[in-house]
């Protein structure tokens, strides 16, 4: 169990380190490695037990850290998202005015 584990943290590791670096195909490759641990696990009926050296070794930090960094990296993306509309709504705005001012002739002298 104890190599599992330090697979496990190791992995971990290097999933902050590639999200950290925005690295984010090599982090999901990564995150799909450590599944396959938690899904071998599951199938040989040693989940319990690496659940309870997760928490006795404290391996959940790191996930916590990955589940913030990715957080972060989420709201930025929203907020980079929001900014662009805004400015694609004054871009449309901008060029309707300008399309309405440059019609002289749409209404009867």
């Amino acid at each position: 169990m104890e190599t599992t584990i330090e697979k496990y943290r190791k992995l971990s590791l290097e999933i902050i380190l590639m999200l950290s670096k925005d690295n984010y195909n090599e982090a999901y490759k990564i995150l799909e490695d450590r599944e396959v641990i938690i899904t071998e696990l599951g199938r040989n009926g040693k989940i319990k037990q690496f659940k309870d050296e997760y928490k006795k070794q404290a391996v959940y930090i790191f996930d916590d850290n990955i589940k913030e960094f990715i957080e972060v990296k989420m709201n930025q993306v929203k907020k980079e998202i929001k900014e662009y509309q805004v400015k694609q709504k004054g871009n449309f705005i901008y060029a309707s005015l300008k399309k309405e001012n440059l019609n002289l002739f749409s209404k009867k002298i």
